[in-house]
């Protein structure tokens, strides 16, 4: 992964990227190709790092909360938290926040095409009427309020 692509994630500057780099906080994965980056790495780190209120009105966020990516895909957010437990829809926890986040390096979701396993990613026209205001996590679309924390089952 190029450090523009890490940066897209961190929601940061190519600059910031660097110095994470340089504080180890971002390790390369081949130390002679320093601009070389685990996706899983820079998805961590983003984790503990990403701002979300600096994002709020980008348009094409990484970053994309559960109740906004239910209604990207059609599907009410219990639907999702179903879909979530069985593993068709991997998230992530956002350590400052605690708001869950769709998406991942192996995941089904593909944000820039806005499918899961099929489903068209396009928001029903009956669905863009009742639209929260957004909050960046992570996915390809914005980002809608989360009210509670997607919870997988065991």
């Amino acid at each position: 992964m190029t450090l523009d692509d890490a940066a897209l994630i961190l929601g940061c500057a190519r600059s910031t990227v660097r110095r994470l780099i340089a504080a180890g906080e971002l390790p390369p994965t081949d130390r002679y190709r320093h601009r070389q980056l685990a996706r899983a790495d820079v998805e961590a780190l983003a984790l503990r790092v990403y701002r979300w209120r600096l994002h709020l009105d980008d348009v094409d966020p990484y970053w994309v909360t559960g109740e906004r990516a239910a209604v990207v895909l059609g599907v009410g957010v219990t639907r999702l938290n179903q879909l979530a437990a069985r593993g068709f829809v991997p998230f992530e926890t956002h350590a400052g926040t605690g708001r869950g986040c769709i998406g991942g390096s192996n995941s089904k979701w593909s944000p820039r095409r806005g499918k899961l396993d099929g489903i068209d990613g396009n928001v029903p026209p009956s669905q863009e009427k009742n639209r929260r205001p957004e909050l960046p996590l992570r996915g390809g679309a914005r980002i809608g309020r989360v009210r509670r924390r997607l919870s997988v089952g065991a």
